[in-house]
């Protein structure tokens, strides 16, 4: 009855130079950390797309939300960013709360996401949990409460800005990077 897709692709570019400008800013602290969904971690302001280094990945992205906006039928003239940022997450204790986004689409792109980063959930809001079928079926799109994404570098992953999600705690000390958008 109520289907809600997301999109996945593969970028085929050279990351490492994004990830060491945004370790840069980072270790820089070109700008003062925002606290946002995020707990011990790093968010940036949400100026990444005027950034001169971000612009091969975010014509990439606008390409790919094409597909999406297609999907989902909506029509669009162009793509704009409607704030764009980098979170970096290095301990056990780094997470993102449950939260939405605005714009009509969102995404994620894992700029380093070595084996023990934290996986991202996304959440069926309409899901009693206390329903049966919900405790006794083999969970699939028609049962389960949420989705989890182990996060793979160089992914990119587009959905409706209104879906819930959260990022878990990494299983190991590793450095998850990730860049999060809006788009309209």
């Amino acid at each position: 009855m109520f289907k809600v897709p997301i999109f996945q692709s593969e970028y085929s570019g050279d990351i490492s130079k994004i990830k060491n400008e945004i370790l840069s800013i980072k270790d820089g602290q070109k700008d003062t950390p925002l606290t946002m969904s995020n707990q011990n971690g790093y968010h940036s302001d949400q100026y990444l797309d005027k950034e001169e280094f971000m612009q091969p990945l975010l014509k990439w992205i606008a390409s790919e939300s094409g597909k999406a906006y297609s999907k989902l039928t909506i029509k669009k003239s162009r793509t704009e960013f409607n704030g764009c940022w980098f979170n970096v997450n290095t301990t056990l204790n780094s997470y993102n709360h449950i939260h939405t986004h605005n714009g009509i689409l969102s995404g994620i792109f894992y700029v380093n996401a070595p084996p023990g980063s934290a996986k991202t959930y996304f959440y069926n809001m309409g899901m009693n949990r206390l329903w049966d079928g919900f405790l006794m079926g083999d969970k699939n799109e028609y049962n389960s409460a949420e989705h989890e994404i182990i996060p793979k570098t160089g992914m990119l992953y587009l959905f409706p800005s209104y879906i819930y999600h959260a990022v878990g705690t990494n299983d190991k000390e590793v450095e998850r990077i990730s860049i999060s958008f809006n788009l309209r």
